[in-house]
């Protein structure tokens, strides 16, 4: 039997947005997604967080650990958003429809805005 992911969902969700908070001043949106969201992560997931920036230090991406917790952050702007999109199309593997399609939206900032937050 594998092992579970060693956190929680809410803890996840908690701990995604904190990294997000720590690490990017003004995210447009960000999202957690992959495993841990479609409930099938094991001992051997990470947190797989999108974020988008009006510009850099987008596009980039990195590994890292908190709280002994691997995190994997896709940080990008519209643009390479869209990029990556059509290559996914163009090659029929929608990995990046997926991450954000299948996530939980962690920040927002248009939603945030039309709230009056």
């Amino acid at each position: 039997m594998t092992e579970p992911f060693p956190l929680a969902p809410d803890e996840s969700v908690r701990l995604a947005t904190q990294v997000v908070a720590q690490r990017f001043s003004s995210p447009v949106a960000a999202w957690l997604g992959g495993s841990v969201v479609r409930g099938t992560a094991t001992v051997l997931s990470d947190l797989d967080i999108t974020v988008l920036l009006d510009g850099p230090p987008a596009p980039m991406r990195e590994s890292l650990r908190v709280d002994g917790v691997p995190v994997e952050l896709f940080v990008h702007t519209e643009s390479s958003l869209a990029f990556y999109r059509a290559a996914d199309q163009d090659r029929r593997q929608p990995t990046m429809q997926r991450l954000v399609g299948e996530s939980v939206v962690l920040i927002d900032r248009d939603t945030r805005e039309r709230a009056g937050a």
